[in-house]
C-alpha cells in the first residue's frame, strides 16, 4: 500500500466514523421524549396558573363601565366614567406589565413540581422572596386601585343602581382575594345567606342596602386577609433566603426552636386576619337576622349551622341525598313512601335542631377556654367543661341520628317489593348503623377522660372495643 493510498484509506475511515457518529441533517434531530415533553408543558401550564394567581388581573374597560352602570351612573355621566376609567388605568396598566415581566423570569426558579404530583411547591431561595414581594406589592395597589374606583363612581352617581358601593367592593374582594378558610365561619359568604333567606326580590333588595355597613366592612376583611398571607409567606421566604440555603444541617438547636419560633409569629399573622374576617362575618349574620321574618331567619340559621359543624347534619342530608337518588328510576308510589318516611323524620328532628346548634357553640367556646388556661390552675375545671361540653353534642347528635336511622329502617320495609329502592336505603342504613358505633366509642373516651379529669391519682384504662357485628 502506497502512502497515497494509505491516505486515502484513512480519510475514508475517518469520515465514515464522523458520519456515524452525527446525524447527517437530512436524518433530523433526535426524537423528542413524549413523556419528558408532556411533563413539561404540565410545568409549563402550572407555572402559569401560579403567576395568575399571585397576579390578578385589573379590571378591563367593559368592566368598569359595568361597574358604573350598575351602581347608578347613566348616559349623562360618561365623561365623569371615562375620567375615572383613565385614572385607574394610569394606575394599574404599568404596574401589572412590570410585575407580570418580572414573575416571568423569575417563576420557574421559585417553584417546583412536587414529586410525584402535578402541583407546585415553593423553591427556597431569593427568587421566592421576589416573586412573593412582587406579587404583594402588585394586589397592595390593585386593591387601592380597585377601592378608589368604586368610590370614585359611587360619588357621581345620581341615583341608587343595582347594587351599592359596599356590596360591589365585597364581589370584586372575593374575586380579586377570597381564600379558603379554616374557621367555618369565616368561609361563610352573606350572599349565601340572603339566597337561603328565600325573600321577595323587593324584600331582599332593601336588606341588602341596609346591610351596605356589612358589605363594605367585609370587602376589607377578605382583602386584608389575602395582603396578611401573602404578606407572611413573603417574610418567612426572604428569611429563609437570608440564611442560607440547607441552613438547618448546620444550626444549633436553639438556632432551629429560635427560627420556628419567628415562623409561628409570621403565621399568627395570616390567623389574626382570619378571625377579623371571622369577626365581621358574625356582626354581618347578626344584623342579617335581625331584619328577617321568623320564617327566613330559621334558614339562615340552619344554613349557618350546617356550614359551621357539617358533621353534626349529615344523617339528614345522607337521607334526604338517598331519597333524591330513587327519583329518576323509583316508581311514584315509592317515592311518596319515601317521601312521607322521609318528612316525618324531619319533624321529628326540628324540635332539638336549636338545642344541637346551642350546644355546638358551648363546645366551641368551652375548647377556647381550655386553650386559654394553658397549664396553669384553671386547666383542671377548664378541661371538664369541655369533655363535658363535648359529651353533649354527642349525646344529642347520636339521639338524632337514631331517629334518622329509624326512619330509614321504616322506609327499608315498606320498599320491601321493591329491591333495587330497598338496597339503597339499607347501605345508608348500614352506614348510619356504623356511624352510631363510632359514636359510642367517643362517647365512652369522654366518660373515661371525665373520671380521670375528676378523680387524681392515677389514669382509668381504656374501655374495651366492641366487637364489630
Amino acid at each position: 500500500m502506497t502512502n497515497a493510498t494509505g491516505c486515502a484509506l484513512l480519510c475514508t475511515l475517518a469520515f465514515a466514523a464522523a458520519s456515524a457518529a452525527c446525524p447527517t441533517q437530512a436524518e433530523g434531530p433526535a426524537p423528542v421524549n413524549p413523556a419528558a415533553a408532556a411533563r413539561d408543558a404540565a410545568r409549563r401550564a402550572a407555572l402559569a396558573e401560579r403567576v395568575a394567581a399571585l397576579l390578578p388581573t385589573p379590571l378591563d374597560d367593559a368592566a368598569v363601565r359595568a361597574l358604573a352602570a350598575s351602581l347608578g351612573l347613566r348616559d349623562g355621566k360618561r365623561e365623569q366614567v371615562e375620567i375615572l376609567r383613565g385614572r385607574y388605568r394610569d394606575a394599574v396598566d404599568a404596574r401589572r406589565a412590570s410585575a407580570a415581566d418580572a414573575l416571568a423570569a423569575r417563576i420557574g426558579s421559585a417553584y417546583e413540581p412536587e414529586p410525584g404530583a402535578a402541583a407546585l411547591a415553593p423553591r427556597r431561595g431569593p427568587e421566592l422572596a421576589a416573586v412573593l414581594a412582587t406579587a404583594l406589592e402588585w394586589r397592595t395597589a390593585l386593591a387601592a386601585a380597585d377601592t378608589q374606583l368604586t368610590l370614585g363612581l359611587a360619588g357621581q352617581r345620581d341615583e341608587a343602581g343595582s347594587v351599592g358601593p359596599g356590596l360591589a367592593r365585597f364581589r370584586r374582594a372575593v374575586e380579586r382575594d377570597d381564600l379558603p378558610a379554616s374557621d367555618p365561619v369565616a368561609a361563610i359568604r352573606l350572599p349565601d345567606l340572603l339566597e337561603a333567606a328565600a325573600l321577595p326580590a323587593a324584600d331582599g333588595r332593601a336588606i341588602s342596602d341596609a346591610l351596605e355597613p356589612h358589605w363594605s366592612r367585609l370587602a376589607d376583611a377578605i382583602g386584608a386577609r389575602r395582603l396578611a398571607t401573602i404578606a407572611a409567606e413573603a417574610k418567612v421566604a426572604a428569611e429563609e433566603a437570608a440564611w442560607g440555603a440547607e441552613w438547618e444541617l448546620t444550626a444549633s438547636p436553639a438556632t432551629v426552636a429560635e427560627r420556628a419560633a419567628r415562623r409561628a409569629e409570621l403565621d399568627a399573622a395570616a390567623a389574626a386576619a382570619e378571625r377579623a374576617l371571622s369577626d365581621a362575618n358574625r356582626a354581618a349574620i347578626a344584623a342579617l337576622l335581625r331584619m328577617l321574618p321568623a320564617a327566613s331567619a330559621d334558614r339562615v340559621r340552619s344554613t349557618v349551622d350546617v356550614a359551621m359543624w357539617p358533621a353534626l347534619w349529615a344523617p339528614e342530608r345522607a337521607m334526604a341525598a338517598a331519597i333524591d337518588s330513587m327519583r329518576a328510576s323509583a316508581p311514584a308510589e315509592v317515592l311518596g313512601m319515601a317521601d312521607a318516611a322521609g318528612a316525618d323524620a324531619l319533624r321529628r328532628l326540628e324540635p332539638t335542631r336549636t338545642e344541637l346548634s346551642r350546644r355546638a357553640q358551648a363546645a366551641d367556646a368551652a375548647d377556647e377556654l381550655l386553650v386559654a388556661a394553658g397549664a396553669g390552675d384553671a386547666r383542671p375545671a377548664a378541661l371538664v367543661t369541655a369533655l363535658t361540653a363535648r359529651k353533649a353534642v354527642e349525646e344529642l347528635a347520636e339521639r338524632r341520628r337514631r331517629t334518622v336511622a329509624d326512619a330509614v329502617a321504616r322506609m327499608v320495609q315498606l320498599l320491601g317489593d321493591h329491591p333495587k329502592e330497598a338496597a339503597t336505603l339499607a347501605a345508608l342504613k348500614a352506614e348510619l348503623d356504623s356511624a352510631g358505633r363510632a359514636a359510642a366509642w367517643r362517647v365512652r373516651g369522654l366518660d373515661a377522660r371525665i373520671a380521670e379529669a375528676t378523680m387524681p391519682g392515677g389514669d382509668a384504662a381504656p374501655p374495651a372495643p366492641e366487637p364489630a357485628p
